[in-house]
């Protein structure tokens, strides 16, 4: 990642040591979803489906100048309803 170091993070910031980890834990859930066959135009459409079923039209992607940024945004909004709504 750019513009994080190990110093950073020996040092404890917590906004950096949080863009590290997410960042793990995003590679991890792809890597995860792309064992069982899914890419991100599946995920993205999982995210869009839910989005329209909970009528929530500040769910769907909205283009951004880093799309990985995109899908997060858009994958931590639909996982936070998913979570708090399930059906």
């Amino acid at each position: 990642m750019v513009g994080i170091g190990g110093k950073d993070i020996a040092e404890g910031l917590p906004k950096l040591t949080l863009a590290v980890v997410w960042q793990l834990m995003r590679a991890d859930v792809l890597q995860f979803l792309e064992s069982l066959g899914f890419d991100e135009k599946d995920i993205l459409k999982w995210a869009n489906r839910k989005a329209i079923e909970a009528r929530r039209p500040d769910l769907h992607p909205h283009p951004h100048p880093d799309p990985t940024l995109t899908l997060t945004l858009t994958l931590t909004l639909t996982l936070t309803l998913t979570l708090t709504h399930p059906n």
